[in-house]
């Protein structure tokens, strides 16, 4: 099912280890723009791959219902160049590409968030030129 909506979405998803760690992920669409939901709880971590292409722009924003309860890593495959990491609860990372690259994007909860369940999301925006 998967396949199916990547050829209807201007971007390329791929995931590692984050169904196994329980995280869930929604793909919506409208128009030219895309979305990737996700969202993370408990001691959970949600980690996948985004492949980035050519006249990109979009951006990636994480927010939480606590101060700090959620950190996002944005790390650039395959060298593990890390571009980018903050804590919740509105972080943005916006992204210009005009060259395909391979980010890795990790979302996980901070300590406080691990004892009291709170959840923590993200959303990634994309227009295409």
């Amino acid at each position: 099912m998967l396949k199916s909506l990547a050829v209807l979405i201007p971007i390329t998803l791929w995931f590692s280890s984050a169904l196994a760690d329980g995280a869930t992920l929604l793909i919506t669409t409208s128009g030219l723009k895309s979305s990737v939901i996700g969202s993370v709880s408990g001691s959970r971590t949600s980690r996948y791959n985004l492949n980035v292409v050519s006249g990109q722009t979009g951006s990636i924003e994480l927010s939480s219902d606590l101060p700090g309860a959620c950190s996002l890593r944005i790390v650039e495959l395959p060298r593990g160049l890390p571009l980018f990491e903050a804590s919740g609860p509105q972080s943005t990372y916006k992204i210009a590409q005009a060259a395909e690259r391979t980010l890795q994007i990790v979302a996980y909860p901070s300590r406080d968030a691990y004892l009291k369940d709170i959840p923590c999301s993200y959303t990634i925006n994309y227009d295409v030129d």
